[in-house]
C-alpha cells in the first residue's frame, strides 16, 4: 500500500468560513462605530446649544432683550450661517466664531439649530413675562423626536417640544 503524504494547510472551505465570520465581526464594529460617532455629534449639539443659551442671558444681561430675528428662508426660524442670531453673540465676543452643527446639510432641513424671538403674549404665554426666545435642534441622529433631556418649552397655545429634537427657551423678564 502506497503511503499518501498530505501538505499540512486549510482546506478552501475551513478559509471561507474564516472569512465570512471576519467579515461578519468587522461589520459589527463598523455598525457600532458608525453608532458611536452619530451620539457623539449629538453630544456636541446639546453642548452646543447650552453653551448657546448661555451667551444668550449674556447678551440678555449686557443689551436688556435677546437678539432679534434677521430674515430667514427658514420660515423665520434663524439657522447657521453669518447672517444668523449667532452672528449677534461672536460680534459681542462671546463666540470666537460661529458654532455649527456637525452635519449642516445647508438647507432648512436636517441637522440645524433654529433660534426665534417671540413677541410678549404671543401663543398665548404671560404678556408680563416679556418677549421670549425658543431654541431647538432640529433633529438628532440617535432619537427620532424630542429627547428625554430635553427641557422642553411651551406656551398654552404651542408646544414645540413634539416638534423637535431639543428644545428650550427663556423669557425676558
Amino acid at each position: 500500500m502506497k503511503n499518501i503524504k498530505y501538505k499540512a494547510g486549510f482546506t478552501l472551505v475551513e478559509l471561507l468560513v474564516v472569512i465570512a465570520i471576519i467579515g461578519i465581526l468587522s461589520t459589527v464594529a463598523v455598525v457600532n462605530l458608525n453608532h458611536a460617532r452619530a451620539k457623539a455629534r449629538d453630544a456636541k449639539r446639546i453642548s452646543d446649544i447650552n453653551q448657546i443659551t448661555i451667551a444668550l442671558k449674556v447678551y440678555y444681561e449686557n443689551h436688556g432683550q435677546y437678539p432679534s430675528n434677521t430674515d430667514s428662508d427658514c420660515a423665520g426660524w434663524d439657522a447657521d450661517g453669518d447672517e444668523s442670531f449667532m452672528q449677534d453673540l461672536v460680534d459681542d465676543g462671546m463666540f470666537g466664531s460661529v458654532p455649527s452643527d456637525p452635519l449642516t446639510s445647508g438647507d432648512c432641513i436636517g441637522f440645524r439649530y433654529k433660534y426665534h424671538r417671540y413677541n410678549a403674549g404671543q401663543y398665548g404665554c404671560d404678556v408680563s413675562r416679556g418677549p421670549y426666545f425658543v431654541l431647538v435642534i432640529a433633529n438628532m441622529e440617535t432619537v427620532n423626536h424630542t429627547t428625554s433631556h430635553s427641557p422642553g418649552w411651551s406656551c398654552p397655545d404651542r408646544d414645540w417640544t413634539p416638534s423637535y429634537a431639543w428644545v428650550m427657551g427663556g423669557f425676558e423678564n
